[in-house]
């Protein structure tokens, strides 16, 4: 699995289902990463000598992204958002983009499902946050304008 480590030079907005309209920033973000994978076909024939043959198959993207907040049950804005769609069982909206003047820069848009939202509070009032969302089909990859 191809993993881009976007890390803090990324940051990362979220939306409802409709990518494109308006994204709300995910304030206090730790790290970002773009995980990209494939599936391989196994198409091994009694010709093949005893070795395996495989065609390229169906392909994965997953971005994974943890933050910290002192808030999230109470949080308006992107941490919050994340959380309610979770609960919701429904499709979010990313769109990461370089952090500062990103014009000229790429960006990715997408959508796609939480499937994990890990809660950890190793401190009194911070809890740290760990996200994954699997893409649903490829994310767009453009220009900031």
């Amino acid at each position: 699995m191809a993993a881009i480590s976007l890390g803090r030079a990324a940051i990362l907005a979220v939306d409802d289902v409709v990518p494109g309209s308006t994204y709300v920033v995910v304030n206090k973000c730790k790290d970002i990463t773009l995980s990209r994978s494939g599936d391989a076909i196994d198409t091994t024939n009694n010709d093949d000598a005893g070795y395996t043959s495989n065609e390229a198959g169906f392909r994965d993207q997953e971005l994974s992204f943890s933050f910290i907040s002192y808030d999230v049950d109470t949080n308006t804005t992107g941490q919050g958002f994340i959380k309610k769609q979770y609960e919701a069982n429904s499709k979010i909206a990313v769109r990461i983009y370089p952090e500062g003047s990103g014009t000229g820069k790429p960006q990715y848009i997408g959508s796609g499902t939480i499937t994990k939202f890990d809660d950890a509070t190793p401190t009194k009032d911070v809890r740290n946050y760990s996200v994954t969302i699997k893409i649903s089909g490829a994310l767009d990859t453009t220009v900031q304008s």
